[in-house]
């Protein structure tokens, strides 16, 4: 419900208000009211097959296969989408509880269970906490938690969706009643109106950029690197754009491919705001020289 009044604010403000102007015009929004539909219409967690959805994702911890194989229908479409857009930001929106949750959520229940972006989630997880107008009245420190230090989720979403995807997500609890009242909603509407617009403006902190081919100037498979965090990205492989969350600071960021020479360039984040980092990757030289076969072609004739 609070996804559809978002959805309403985003367009009845377009034009109207600066800040719902400007969102549009500068951020791809995404906005899936209900990932189980099932469980929306039998008020329930469970859909139709008697299945969590939010213990149904891969798992670091139980489940590495990142695959839609054995998984349910809702699942399944959720990680389709995901992999279609390319994700950099999200949040799977709860209730039962009043609390911002951050990865990592396993593999031990009341253990901090840290990942390499620990800062960043925290920071992320204090968007939305401080832009509320009470949410430590559910009764966490700052309106926040180490989701594993609250209690282990095995097959969750945000784990998911940050492991494999490479994306940052933390599981919105929005109020303590399960089951709200609907003449509820205007209030919850209130109070979570400021921490959602907040966080989604969250994703222009950090630092973005193009990587291309500096003779070609085509879209290069890269990775993008942070020296002393060990967690990957990479771009979007239709125009080579990357979005790389940071808090405020400085780093060495690191651009590298196969077949190319790696770039390497310190920045500093500001407190607000990203920095622009482009990347122009010459060929290695050594691309020249070397006689190379791809063996998923089977056809390794160059060789004996």
């Amino acid at each position: 419900e609070l996804s559809l009044y978002l959805i309403e604010w985003l367009v009845e403000g377009y034009g109207n208000n600066s800040r719902a102007t400007d969102l549009i015009n500068n951020t791809d929004i995404f906005i899936l009211p209900t990932m189980n539909p099932d469980g929306f219409e039998l008020g329930q967690r469970y859909n139709a097959n008697g299945v969590d959805l939010n213990r149904d994702f891969p798992d670091q911890f139980t489940d590495l296969n990142n695959t839609i194989d054995n998984r349910e229908p809702e699942t399944q479409a959720m990680m389709q989408w995901t992999w279609d857009h390319h994700f950099v930001l999200s949040a799977n929106m709860h209730t039962g509880a009043l609390v911002a949750n951050y990865p990592f959520d396993g593999p031990n229940s009341g253990v901090y269970s840290a990942s390499p972006d620990d800062e960043l989630f925290i920071n992320l997880a204090l968007t939305y906490a401080e832009a509320h107008p009470n949410m430590e009245s559910g009764g966490f420190s700052n309106g926040i938690t180490n989701g594993s230090e609250w209690y282990a989720v095995f097959g969750g979403m945000q784990d998911w969706n940050y492991v494999w995807e490479g994306g940052c997500d933390i599981t919105l609890e929005q109020n303590n009643v399960k089951w709200p009242n609907s003449n509820q909603l205007p209030s919850l509407w209130d109070e979570h109106r400021e921490p959602m617009i907040a966080y989604i403006e969250a994703i222009h902190n950090g630092v973005r950029g193009i990587v291309t081919n500096s003779d070609t100037r085509e879209p290069i498979n890269a990775i993008i690197s942070v020296e002393g965090i060990e967690h990957d990205i990479t771009p979007d492989p239709e125009n080579g754009d990357y979005y790389r969350l940071l808090t405020p600071g400085t780093y060495t960021i690191i651009a590298s491919a196969f077949g190319y020479l790696t770039q390497t360039e310190t920045i500093t984040i500001p407190f607000n705001g990203s920095i622009d980092l482009n990347f122009q990757l010459d060929t290695d030289p050594w691309l020249d020289e070397a006689d190379i076969e791809d063996f998923e072609s089977g056809d390794l004739t160059n060789f004996n």
